[in-house]
């Protein structure tokens, strides 16, 4: 008898607390399709990053949510994580490990899932090739066209908070080709986002030395689009900024993203809070401020220059990362 089973007789459900990633997602999946096996009643939830600390998990089975993300367990908790150390799946009680099990030769949280219960995933080559595909994004890796198109499709639909419970079902049941339609559909989509990006990144100004911003619309993927321009910025910029416009031509939000480890903003956040009417927050190398309504771009920009001249966040120059 696995731990799996040894957990789901003692608590009689399954009660499933996931990352939102990908692999989170297709894990959550399978562990339904063990559930539905075994006769058990099951639910599944995945809370958003911005309220994983102090959240309190209750004897239930956690996904890729240790206790270094805030996150405080209580009762009986059965964690499948494969970050830091080996993978493994522990049977925590308190500061109590009461089983621990690693494995060899798995990659992710999904690939865990399917060594417990080998039978959740049907040997088929779409399933294998899907769960091969969801390993390598969480790698790091988009080796198949598969995997690079799986993480479009996420990407684009990130902020959907249905996308995962949908996804999720769709491996409960064994929807193999609901999946890669939702792939799919999404491959055009991108295409469209990738002409965004391209003008985002030429449109692209200097602020200060070493730090850019540039504008964008939050009509339809243009903030899917907005995440991807930082990343290719932040590859020769240390600092960048983007400044959501609404439609009658203000601006009410900003993001701050870096790459380089010798730069701090939360120095930054903390300045833009002490302003009237901003709110601002994040870690040392991304977050936002939302500011009043009714300024335009240049009462923004001049707001965040004279911040980052009182606070200084490590920028040298316009030394690329």
């Amino acid at each position: 008898m696995s731990v799996l089973d040894r957990f789901v007789r003692q608590t009689g459900e399954l009660r499933i607390v996931s990352d939102g990633d990908m692999d989170g997602i297709f894990a959550t999946g399978l562990l339904l399709r063990y559930a539905d096996a075994v006769g058990v009643p099951a639910t599944a939830e995945f809370p958003p990053p911005a309220k994983l600390d102090g959240l309190q998990v209750h004897d239930a089975l956690v996904i890729e949510l240790p206790t270094t993300k805030g996150v405080r367990y209580v009762g009986d908790v059965l964690l499948i994580d494969h970050h830091n150390n080996a993978p493994h799946v522990q049977w925590l009680r308190g500061r109590d490990c009461l089983m621990s099990v690693s494995f060899e030769g798995v990659r992710a949280a999904s690939d865990i899932v399917v060594a417990l219960k080998p039978d959740v995933l049907p040997d088929t080559p779409l399933g294998r090739a899907l769960l091969d595909a969801v390993a390598d994004l969480d790698q790091g890796l988009h080796e198949s066209q598969l995997a690079v198109d799986l993480h479009h499709a996420y990407a684009l639909d990130i902020e959907d908070a249905e996308m995962r419970t949908r996804v999720a079902m769709w491996v409960r049941e064994g929807a193999w080709e609901e999946v890669v339609g939702w792939v799919r559909e999404a491959r055009e989509r991108w295409r469209h986002v990738e002409g965004a990006v391209g003008e985002m990144v030429a449109s692209c100004q200097e602020l200060l030395p070493g730090v850019v911003w540039f504008l964008y619309s939050k009509v339809g993927d243009r903030r899917v689009a907005m995440r991807q321009a930082m990343l290719t910025l932040e590859e020769t910029h240390p600092v960048v900024i983007a400044l959501q416009q609404e439609e009658d031509g203000t601006v009410s939000k900003a993001s701050f993203g870096t790459k380089r480890s010798d730069i701090n903003l939360l120095p930054l956040f903390e300045t833009l809070r002490d302003i009237d009417g901003v709110t601002s927050g994040g870690r040392e190398r991304v977050g936002g401020a939302a500011f009043p309504p009714g300024l335009r771009a240049q009462d923004i920009l001049e707001i965040v220059r004279a911040a980052i001249e009182r606070t200084g966040i490590g920028i040298r120059g316009g030394d690329a990362p």
